[in-house]
């Protein structure tokens, strides 16, 4: 059809430009004799030159017409038919997008949840302790990034609980000069090893002086005393006056029962009812020492006053 066109089109188009130019000659005719209003050349025109026109311009362009509107309804129609295909393939290319989108946010999604599940599973085994727990993935993302601090996190955790067991082990083993080496950790870590070596050297500070005080005791120095502690240290208080409060009785006590004695009174008695276990003892001993060495001088002045009136018959 186009190629039929193109032939008819190249034949009618000279036919036309021939007839345009006679009815150039033509209209100018006309419109003089319609100027000069003559009647006559009006007629001649219209009669003699117009059928001339009329072949040449009007029949080829009555011609050229129908071919060119079936050729344009025929191209319309192709362009039609090619606007359905595209509408067609982009129907399918972007239903093909939506899938292959579709399937990408799957992966891609299933992927960010098993990062997510894997972070999360090392954080929650971080918040129960288990510094042992390990992480097989390797990633390059943000999440990656995550999970190598959430390793260095326990990883730090990890050496801070290892430097405090082994403080722990060797203070069990007597040497009490051990400390953590705070320098080792960073931040927050670093202090919390502080913290805990300021919390050491609190509690062997009491320890030391409590045997200082004690040892003074032994000594059988007991004006020294313990200092006031906070809190419940303060039970260490209560046991230290404890000891002073029963060793300063049972010298008391003693005391007592030898300034009697000095003076000759045998009588005297210390009260083993204040007393437990090995000071109730201690008194109970020094009572007995006191009613032997009484009843023994009794028998003795009784002896030595039998003699004194003659009668050497007795005996202690």
């Amino acid at each position: 059809a186009v190629g039929e066109l193109d032939a008819r089109s190249a034949a009618v188009i000279r036919e036309v430009d021939a007839g345009v130019g006679a009815f150039g000659g033509f209209a100018r005719k006309l419109a003089q004799a319609y100027r000069a209003d003559d009647k006559k050349a009006l007629q001649e025109l219209l009669e003699d030159e117009w059928p001339l026109i009329h072949k040449k311009l009007v029949k080829p362009l009555d011609h050229l017409l129908p071919v060119m509107t079936r050729e344009v309804s025929a191209r319309t129609e192709a362009m039609a038919a090619d606007a359905e295909r595209y509408r067609a393939a982009m129907i399918v290319t972007a239903c093909l997008v939506v899938l292959l989108t579709i399937g990408m946010g799957f992966i891609i999604g299933r992927a960010l949840l098993a990062g997510v599940r894997d972070t999360v599973e090392a954080a929650d085994a971080l918040a129960r302790g288990e510094l042992s727990a390990t992480s097989s993935i390797l990633r390059e993302d943000e999440l990656g990034e995550v999970m190598a601090a959430l390793v260095r996190v326990r990883t730090s955790l990890d050496a801070l609980v290892a430097a405090q067991l082994e403080l722990a082990q060797r203070h069990g083993d007597g040497a009490l000069g051990a400390r953590m080496d705070a320098g080792r950790f960073p931040g927050t870590f670093g202090e919390l090893a502080r913290q805990v070596n300021t919390l050491v050297d609190g509690h062997i500070r009491v320890q030391a002086r409590v045997l200082e005080v004690i040892s003074a005791y032994g000594r059988g120095d007991l004006t020294v005393g313990m200092e006031v502690l906070a809190g419940e240290r303060g039970r260490i208080n209560d046991a230290v006056d404890a000891i002073r409060t029963n060793l300063a009785a049972i010298s008391g006590q003693i005391q007592a029962v030898a300034e009697a004695a000095s003076r000759g009174d045998f009588t005297v008695r210390g009260d083993e009812a204040k007393f437990d276990h090995e000071f109730r003892k201690m008194v109970a001993g020094l009572n007995l020492v006191m009613t032997t060495s009484d009843a023994g001088l009794g028998e003795v002045a009784r002896v030595l006053g039998a003699i004194s009136h003659g009668d050497l018959t007795q005996r202690i």
